[in-house]
């Protein structure tokens, strides 16, 4: 008997469940449609809104360069139908309008090798209005003016500097200098931003693990305001396999006097150092000079310091056996 309650119960209590779930969906789905009404009702009525447009400029004077910011949107208030408006956010949200600079910008004032112009755009309200859908009416357009500041645009040959970052495999490095080819470029820009430059950047080029040699077509840096002469060229990283060797080097006294002898303990040096393998046996001690300075003795004292001053280009990681020397210090018969 209690076995048939408890089925009862539970046999009531899903019936109960569904019938309440049933409820929910039908009360959603009258929502639904209920929202779906209205959204429609709402789309079917006038409307007055601001939307951006963007704007591309070409035709810019070939002997001029721009030195103000340009807008690169265009505020447009305009009337439609809900319908349309949302159509044509959907569609034609990133269609540019171009403007011509040359044929549109008037007005031209020059001060000191700056020219002002004013581009009003009410003369290509009507450009704008052909590019919207039939049903949008614009109303108004926001600036209605574009101020430009064009100055005088000078040429100026400046050195190229690759802009690199490089890692090396166990044992290679770089050997002998970064180079460009070509090595320099026509800048072309108003003279306030030449004065600022000395040197031209490659975009940077970034290798790991090299273990070879290696040549990239590259883009230079982009400057604003700044046009090139050519925007490509070859950066060459040369690379070598580097190994350890060691010369030994005669000590050179400077400033010594006629009448006095330095007697250096020792006289010479031992210098170890890296250098890539086609250069190895290019490398000689006489490429190396080592120093101390007579004006440096003192009666104190009987230690001098070696100064490293010379070394050949292809060598790296430069290791003196001794940073002192002891000396004395005799008369010259």
């Amino acid at each position: 008997m209690i076995k048939r309650i408890k089925d009862y119960i539970h046999n009531f209590s899903i019936k109960e469940k569904s019938s309440r779930n049933k409820k929910i969906i039908r009360f959603t789905i009258f929502v639904g449609i209920a929202t779906i009404f209205w959204f429609l009702n709402a789309l079917s009525k006038d409307y007055v809104t601001t939307v951006s447009y963007p704007v591309n400029y070409e035709d810019i004077p070939k002997d001029k360069v721009v030195t103000n910011e340009l807008p690169n949107k265009l505020s447009l208030e305009v009337k439609g139908y809900g319908f349309a408006l949302m159509r044509y956010k959907i569609t034609t949200a990133f269609l540019p309008i171009t403007i011509n600079v040359t044929k549109y910008s008037k007005d031209n004032v020059s001060d000191n090798n700056v020219f002002h112009s004013i581009i009003h755009l009410n003369e290509i309200k009507n450009r704008i209005n052909k590019q919207l859908s039939k049903d949008i009416q614009l109303i108004r357009v926001s600036p209605d003016t574009i101020g430009l500041h064009f100055s005088k645009i000078i040429k100026k040959r400046l050195p190229i500097v690759a802009k690199t970052k490089v890692t090396y495999s166990n044992q290679f490095n770089q050997c002998g200098k970064i180079t460009t080819a070509p090595d320099s470029v026509d800048v072309y820009a108003a003279s306030v931003i030449l004065d600022t430059l000395k040197h031209i950047n490659t975009e940077e080029i970034s290798f790991e693990n090299l273990n070879k040699t290696v040549k990239r077509n590259i883009s230079l840096e982009e400057i604003k305001g700044v046009r090139y002469g050519r925007k490509r060229l070859i950066v060459t990283i040369p690379v070598d396999q580097f190994i350890s060797s060691e010369k030994e080097v005669k000590i050179t006294v400077d400033n010594l006097p006629e009448n006095k002898k330095l007697v250096l303990f020792p006289s010479k040096v031992k210098i170890k150092y890296k250098v890539g393998f086609k250069d190895f046996k290019h490398i000689d001690a006489n490429l190396f000079r080592v120093s101390v300075d007579y004006n440096n003795t003192s009666s104190l004292t009987n230690i001098l310091k070696i100064n490293l001053d010379s070394y050949p280009e292809a060598v790296s990681n430069i290791e003196l056996s001794s940073s002192n020397v002891e000396y004395i210090i005799e008369k010259n018969e």
